[in-house]
């Protein structure tokens, strides 16, 4: 895996999850379809799946009451 896909990936991540955080939803669904064709879909889904949980317990430590 180069650079350049790396990069592409966490670019892709990032623009989702913004889409995440000013919609509610949708990183996942952002993510995915672009992320497909270069991991192939097991990895793709992995790879979300991670950020995902990782975002999601950053907002339950924030809003935590």
């Amino acid at each position: 895996m180069t650079t350049e896909y790396l990069v592409l990936i966490c670019v892709t991540i990032a623009i989702a999850f913004l889409i995440k955080a000013i919609v509610g939803f949708g990183g996942p669904l952002v993510a995915i379809p672009v992320l497909a064709p270069i991991l192939g879909v097991e990895h793709a889904v992995v790879a979300v799946s991670l950020a995902n949980l990782v975002a999601n317990v950053l907002l339950v430590w924030e809003h935590r009451a």
